[in-house]
């Protein structure tokens, strides 16, 4: 009878080290879970900044607009769309012609190759004018 004991006592130690382990490996999880959650934030905003950081520079660069916040842009809504004037293009700047452009004669067809600002190519053919007929 005295063996019984020892192991009715032995059991009840175990199972409170085994609900322990589960109350702390509980709150572990949970400080686990906070802390990824936060670092997962930070990560997400920092990502987030520096596209936007890169988006504003790229477009700013394309159009050649000077700088102005993203935010400044949405607050003022009177002026167009995303908050500033429409931008003029020059162009220049949407079209770029080939070097390899055929000129052609008077009276003939002459033949233009056009890269558009996506790099993709468009060839015109159209009948040069000489002043004679309309």
């Amino acid at each position: 009878m005295a063996n019984g004991g020892i192991t009715t006592r032995l059991q009840k130690e175990i199972g409170l080290l085994q609900h322990e382990f589960s109350h702390l490996d509980s709150k572990l999880d949970a400080k686990l879970d906070a802390k990824l959650d936060t670092r997962f934030k930070d990560f997400r905003d920092k990502f987030k900044s520096e596209i936007r950081s890169e988006l504003h520079s790229f477009l700013e660069q394309y159009f050649g607009q000077s700088s102005t916040s993203a935010h400044g842009m949405c607050q003022d809504q009177g002026k167009g769309l995303l908050g500033t004037t429409p931008p003029r293009f020059p162009p220049e700047d949407r079209l770029a012609m080939s070097p390899a452009a055929d000129v052609g004669h008077l009276g003939t067809h002459s033949q233009v190759r056009i890269v558009d600002f996506m790099g993709k190519m468009f060839q015109l053919q159209c009948p040069h004018f000489d002043g004679k007929n309309f």
